[in-house]
């Protein structure tokens, strides 16, 4: 007696990415209406005014340190600072 046997053997190959933080650096404005009362009176609280078109996204993995420094992103071995929309090394 002979027996037939067959196997069939799929699968995938997974690789894994590390994760990452997603940083958006939004422009924004004020309009001169709160400019001005902002002027007349301390306690007022503009609403500022965002600007998408303008916005800029960038990735960084999450084991990186990363430090604020009023309108700079400091990156271990790159600084960028951001200005008017663009971002420059």
């Amino acid at each position: 007696m002979l027996s037939v046997v067959e196997y069939w053997v799929t699968g995938r190959q997974e690789t894994f990415k590390n994760y990452l933080l997603e940083f958006r650096v939004h422009l924004m404005s004020l309009s001169s209406d709160d400019k001005q009362n902002m002027q007349l009176d301390f306690n007022y609280i503009p609403s500022p005014i965002v600007n998408d078109r303008n916005s800029f996204r960038f990735y960084v993995p999450t084991g990186m340190d990363v430090a604020y420094e009023s309108d700079y992103v400091m990156l271990p071995s790159t600084s960028y600072k951001v200005r008017s929309g663009s971002v420059r090394s």
